[in-house]
């Protein structure tokens, strides 16, 4: 991959940067940038006209084409092994017929091939020339179709890098439509410096503008124990999709402040301003925002910390910051819920494993080429807490009706977790125990111990799970050790606890 020069220079003479850099590792490597294409900017050549207009007639330069109202339609050829698809790069000539492109074409710069270099633009279509446009219509070469980028880019379909030279190439013929005119005066507008900037013609006036780019900030909010993840859920996405939190920079304001603001407006979590890091970044051309990532803790609080975690038994989870699921004071967000970071690491795992995405009750998390991915695997890839015992998971039940213990399971070294087991078809809470510990034990931990058990009903129809009574044989279960259990191991369903009919403990999860 290619470095700046100056950007080399500054970097090792600055350690905030360095820090940055080191944070913004290889777990974080990213879509949409110059470096994942090994593209060269040429900035020096974007003032060459003669250059660039013996490069346009030359034949070698490649072409990226962008169609549709709001460009969302790209060219891609299909791959010749593997069944993939590859860039759109088309020749002039035969493939890019006479009055195909509209507008002079964008110069975005070279890139490497067969020991040289070769020219790479991009050009707005004219649909009424194509034999077809949009999501898998043909183009007019015999192996070139169109395909939505965005949709393609979620379903893996292109290489990193051939995404990023689309995505940019996309995102400057966006720009451009929208610039054909002077905003001060409203005179048409000349296209300078390859493309790359924009002149009014009328005398007098002569404003310059340039690419515009919008920060967003991106955050990957912990909470004060860091066990706990906050997750946001737009109300434009489908039921059970869930993202870090983002939002806009607003005019006059530091990005630490942004990212404080974002977060207590979208779900009502504080966060402590001290805690907010940057950590990587990523263009994001669609249509033209910039992702600005950080990590933040919330504010301890209830359950996070302090009198109700030291009552929590050993080897239970934290109980979350807060129980309430937030709506957005604006409406973008439909909710907010914590996730355990456990929970996570384990469906990743199962997920990676099938070659699927995360899928639990539906839940799946937005696709690798988004910032958002990226960071959420990167914070997880840390191990968790050691335990050599068996696999526990914070709860395991079936659907409907049954009985369940809550269970104290111990390792060799003397670690010790909790957690609970059902079962609908066990007769009395003592054969729970018996079959747990049987199993357990036989899976490698040294000792297993009831400490209490009740009733419950899983319905994933509705997404409720409503837990009631206790064991006449090992009495009740701990009221803070049953919800924190069961939020971490269940973060898609609504948890009642009802001490008796009617009752609901507080803390518990309601929606």
């Amino acid at each position: 991959p290619r470095v700046c020069s100056v950007a080399a220079a500054r970097a090792s003479r600055a350690a905030p940067l360095r820090r940055a850099a080191a944070a913004c590792s290889a777990a974080h490597r990213v879509h949409f940038t110059t470096d994942a294409c090994n593209l060269e900017l040429s900035d020096g050549r974007r003032r060459d006209r003669e250059w660039l207009a013996a490069q346009l007639e030359g034949g070698e330069a490649r072409f990226v084409l962008v169609a549709g109202d709001r460009g969302a339609s790209v060219a891609v050829r299909a791959a010749q092994e593997g069944g993939g698809l590859l860039v759109g790069e088309l020749r002039r000539g035969a493939e890019l017929p006479a009055g195909l492109l509209r507008g002079e074409p964008i110069f975005l710069g070279e890139i490497e091939q067969d020991g040289g270099k070769v020219a790479v633009f991009a050009a707005e279509v004219v649909q009424e020339q194509l034999a077809g446009e949009g999501e898998g219509a043909e183009s007019g070469a015999d192996d070139v179709r169109w395909v939505d980028l965005r949709k393609t880019c979620s379903r893996g379909e292109l290489p990193q890098g051939d995404a990023s030279l689309l995505a940019l190439g996309r995102q400057l013929v966006v720009w451009r439509r929208s610039a054909r005119f002077c905003g001060s005066c409203g005179a048409p507008t000349r296209a300078r410096k390859g493309g790359w900037a924009a002149t009014c013609t009328a005398a007098g006036c002569g404003v310059s503008v340039y690419p515009r780019l919008d920060p967003c900030i991106i955050t990957f909010v912990k909470s004060h124990c860091e066990q706990w993840v906050l997750l946001g859920h737009n109300v434009k996405w489908e039921a059970a999709r869930f993202a870090l939190l983002a939002g806009f920079v607003e005019p006059g304001e530091a990005l630490e402040d942004c990212v404080v603001r974002e977060v207590l407006e979208e779900t009502g979590v504080r966060v402590e301003p001290s805690t907010v890091r940057y950590t990587c970044s990523q263009p994001w051309p669609f249509p033209q925002s910039y992702m600005l990532g950080f990590s933040a803790k919330a504010e301890a609080g209830a359950g996070g910390s302090g009198a109700d975690a030291e009552a929590l038994p050993e080897g239970c989870p934290s109980l979350p910051p807060t129980w309430l699921a937030k709506c957005s004071t604006d409406g973008e967000l439909a909710c907010s819920k914590w996730f355990h970071v456990d929970w996570l690491r384990e469906h990743r795992a199962a997920a990676d494993s099938r070659g699927a995405r995360w899928d639990a009750r539906g839940f799946h998390f937005p696709g690798g080429y988004s910032l958002a991915r990226r960071m959420l695997e990167a914070e997880l890839a840390s191990p968790s807490a050691a335990w050599t015992g068996p696999p526990l998971p914070f709860a395991r039940l079936a659907e409907g009706k049954q009985k369940w213990v809550l269970l104290r399971v111990t390792d060799d070294n003397g670690s010790v977790r909790l957690t609970i087991a059902g079962d609908p078809r066990a007769p009395y809470h003592a054969d729970i125990l018996a079959h747990e510990a049987t199993r357990l034990q036989e899976a490698g931990a040294a000792s297993v111990e009831c400490l209490g058990g009740a009733f419950t009903e899983l319905r994933t129809e509705d997404g409720t799970l409503r837990v009631w009574g206790d064991s006449s044989r090992f009495g009740p279960a701990h009221e803070g050790a049953t919800a924190a259990l069961l939020q971490a191991g269940y973060p898609m369903f609504a948890l009642n606890i009802e001490r008796i009919p009617g009752t609901v403990v507080s803390g518990a999860h309601a929606e």
